[in-house]
């Protein structure tokens, strides 16, 4: 589920990032040996990207307005822009939290204070290690995952990992099917405009909320790119480009059509 996001100045700057991190890992099983160079050149006309006004109903007018903005965009330089029904990936966030959280559990499992993590100064016996290294270790929300998470694999393994997995497949192989007609979707980053720095939100419910956009290439690994576009009062706002795997080239060169404008 975890995945590495680059942030860079510029799409080309990605590209050559992602021309450095990607390959054959022989310590990470996750990784993948690519032979093809990232770039962003790739001609975008006649390209066919999907839009989703249904799928964006719980975002702001203002950031609806910025998506068919870059939309028109990308049409001025000969992409073919169509209004699809993606709604079934209004469900992403409730499947993500619940194997993310399970994905946790299971990972930080590892983390007891003898073999990995610790703190110098804990004293005791292997159970306290372990309860002290966690407690002043893992933050506020790491710790709201483990206990959910480990709820999912146990009790809540039959009703709540088990359909999540389930959701999950079904998700990946709509995507599948509709990246087979399609090169890209585009959709918003958040539901909002970027707030300011001192406002916080008051629950974990409002900030799992703001993944309803992105969570979706997570689940179903597919490769995503974000870029600023547009500002409303004084704010950024930005826009999301989805696509088929490994088709990375076709994202980039999208953006680099968005990037600046």
């Amino acid at each position: 589920m975890d995945q590495i996001g680059p942030i860079t100045k510029s799409v080309r700057d990605s590209a050559e990032v992602l021309n450095i991190i990607c390959g054959r890992d022989s310590h990470d099983a996750t990784s993948v040996d690519m032979k093809e160079r990232f770039h962003a050149d790739t001609d975008v006309k006649g390209m066919k990207v999907a839009i989703s006004e249904i799928f964006m109903n719980p975002a702001d007018d203002v950031v609806k307005t910025n998506i068919y903005e870059a939309a028109r965009c990308l049409e001025k330089e000969g992409v073919s822009i169509s209004e699809l029904d993606l709604s079934f990936m209004a469900e992403a966030p409730i499947v993500y939290s619940i194997i993310s959280a399970s994905e946790a559990s299971s990972n930080l499992a590892r983390y007891d204070g003898i073999k990995y993590g610790g703190f110098k100064d804990i004293k005791g016996d292997t159970d306290s290690v372990c309860k002290e290294t966690r407690r002043l270790g893992f933050g506020d929300e790491v710790k709201r995952r483990l206990f959910f998470g480990s709820y999912c694999l146990s009790e809540g393994y039959e009703n709540y990992f088990l359909p999540a997995q389930r959701k999950r497949r079904e998700m990946t192989e709509r995507l599948q099917k509709l990246f087979e007609e399609y090169d890209a979707v585009i959709l918003p980053v958040a539901k909002t405009v970027a707030p300011y720095f001192v406002e916080s939100f008051s629950s974990a419910k409002e900030v799992n909320a703001t993944d309803i956009f992105t969570v979706t290439a997570n689940l179903a690994q597919l490769p995503a790119i974000t870029v600023p576009f547009g500002k409303h009062e004084g704010l950024p706002l930005g826009v999301q480009l989805m696509g088929r795997r490994f088709d990375e080239n076709t994202l980039l060169a999208l953006a680099k059509v968005l990037e600046g404008k």
